[in-house]
């Protein structure tokens, strides 16, 4: 069975986009948030912020069948 990349139900923080990608890449979801968070301030980098709601809408949820 193939790995399929979807939102998280679990590790869901906001919309659960971060806590798919670490499920998918099996990565601690907090560690990866965090980094997100990091960047995302340190940077002043907001197109990824743009790229995670963009993400929101494309990455379906592991609800939706």
């Amino acid at each position: 069975m193939s790995k399929k990349l979807r939102r998280s139900v679990i590790n869901r923080k906001s919309y659960g986009v971060i806590g798919g990608i670490a499920d998918y890449f099996n990565i601690d979801p907090y560690r990866l948030r965090s980094l997100f968070l990091a960047i995302v301030i340190l940077t002043a980098n907001f197109i990824l912020v743009l790229i995670y709601i963009g993400a929101i809408f494309v990455i379906p949820s592991e609800d939706e069948l």
